[in-house]
């Protein structure tokens, strides 16, 4: 196999890990081996492919099969040629950590998954692919959250709902914990009251948190990389969001200012 094609079966078969991760309800007829042949070929057409990889998010006999096909590829084998000399052994078990959270895939699967964020090119990334691409940074700088008191709840509505957007982005990555000296009960009493309300398909305050939490991370743990991020919509009320660790953290700032007693 030639080194291109083997770049790219590992970003396909790494693509497929985070889709595995993703997957919630299973549907479909239930693979067989022929199909995980396929789906490792990927000679299987969108819906089947789509199908075959929900039957593995659900079933964990299934996916034991799955990954004892992955583990027989020599490129999968977590040694110190492969994965490890290129991302460092402490960057591979936070990979392995994230996939624990959400959905225990194990080992292969957090190898194939460092491989695609490896690979992945350095284009812009929508809101939810940012999640998707930096959760595991994300996990690790809300883990490392203080404790913090909880402040009155916002009236303002437009706080509220950033407040919301903060909390929706902590559940993507599974944790709820304070932000930014803004209390964990603070933020879900905002959920709760957003919730009660009926909200626009789209609310640029919501966006302004989601952005704020994932964009704190990244900017916590490798800040050159902000600039990727695809900026939340604008609002008259809010200040123009800009691609800077500085205007994150000023925008934090001006929230937690607000929630002051």
């Amino acid at each position: 196999m030639t080194a291109d094609r083997d770049e790219q079966q590992q970003e396909y078969l790494a693509r497929l890990a985070l889709a595995i991760a993703e997957a919630s309800t299973a549907s479909g007829p239930e693979p067989d081996n022929e199909d995980l042949a396929a789906l490792l070929d990927n000679r299987l057409p969108l819906e089947r492919r789509q199908q075959v990889i929900s039957h593995l998010a659900n079933n964990s006999e299934l996916y034991s099969q799955w990954q004892q096909l992955l583990t027989d590829l020599e490129c999968w084998e977590t040694s110190d040629t492969n994965v490890s000399s290129i991302s460092g052994r402490h960057q591979t078990k936070r990979w392995q950590r994230w996939l624990a959270g959400v959905g225990g895939l194990g080992t292969a699967a957090a190898a194939l998954l460092v491989g695609w964020l490896i690979l992945s090119p350095d284009g812009p990334l929508s809101l939810d692919q940012a999640y998707a691409e930096y959760s595991p940074q994300l996990v690790e700088f809300l883990s490392e959250q203080p404790r913090m008191r909880a402040l009155p709840i916002a009236v303002d509505p437009e706080t509220t709902a950033m407040l919301a957007g903060i909390y929706a982005g902590q559940q993507r990555a599974g944790i709820a914990t304070s932000f930014g000296g803004i209390g964990k009960a603070q933020l879900e009493l905002a959920q709760q009251q957003y919730e009660d309300k009926p909200q626009p398909s789209q609310n640029p305050a919501f966006e302004r948190g989601r952005w704020l939490v994932v964009g704190a991370a990244i900017c916590a743990t490798e800040p050159d990389q902000i600039a990727r991020i695809t900026l939340p919509p604008t609002a008259d009320s809010l200040p123009k969001p800009q691609a800077s660790c500085d205007f994150i953290d000023a925008q934090i700032g001006q929230l937690l200012a607000l929630l002051k007693p």
